[in-house]
C-alpha cells in the first residue's frame, strides 16, 4: 500500500465522521427546538377535581396524563413524598423510561404545608402549567407538570 492510498482512505473516513457529527448535532437541535412547543399543549386532567379523597399531610400524588413512551398508563396514580426524585435512572425514586427525561430530572419537595418542584438542570426542562421553570417552582393542587415528554397532574388528595 502506498502512502497516498492510506491518506486517501483517512480523508474519506474523516469526511464521513464529520458528516455524521453534523447530522447528530442537527438531530439534537431539532429535538431541543421542538420540546418547548410540546410543553404548551393543553391536556385534560387525568382525574376531575370532584373525584378525590381527603388530603394526607406530607404526601401528594401524581397522576399520569400522558406517559409518552414511558410505559406508564394514563390515569396511573403514584404517591409522592418529600424528596421524591424523578428521572430516567434506575436510582430515581420514580423511574420514567422516556428518552426526553434526564437521568435525574426533577425532585418533588414538601416545604411546610406547600409543595415545590425542583428542576435539576435537566436538558429538556421541566414545565408547570406549560411554563418552563428554572430552579424551584411552588405547586398547587391540580397543576400540570411536564418532565421531558411525560405529562403528570400534581394532586394533594388521592384519586378515588
Amino acid at each position: 500500500m502506498s502512502v497516498e492510498y492510506i491518506l486517501f482512505v483517512l480523508r474519506v473516513v474523516f469526511i464521513f465522521a464529520l458528516y455524521f457529527f453534523i447530522i447528530m448535532i442537527a438531530r439534537v437541535l431539532s429535538r431541543e427546538i421542538a420540546t418547548p412547543a410540546e410543553a404548551n399543549t393543553v391536556t385534560s386532567p387525568a382525574v376531575p377535581p370532584g373525584r378525590r379523597g381527603a388530603a394526607i399531610p406530607g404526601r401528594a400524588y401524581i397522576v399520569m396524563v400522558d406517559g409518552a413512551e414511558s410505559g406508564i398508563l394514563r390515569g396511573t396514580a403514584l404517591p409522592v413524598i418529600s424528596g421524591t426524585l424523578v428521572g430516567r435512572a434506575g436510582s430515581a425514586d420514580l423511574e420514567i423510561a422516556d428518552a426526553y427525561t434526564s437521568s435525574e430530572h426533577a425532585r418533588f419537595r414538601s416545604v411546610g404545608d406547600r409543595w415545590v418542584l425542583d428542576d435539576l438542570e435537566s436538558m429538556n426542562g421541566s414545565y408547570v402549567n406549560g411554563q418552563r421553570i428554572r430552579g424551584s417552582q411552588p405547586l398547587a393542587d391540580g397543576d400540570t407538570v411536564q418532565l421531558g415528554r411525560v405529562v403528570l397532574q400534581f394532586m394533594l388528595r388521592p384519586p378515588v
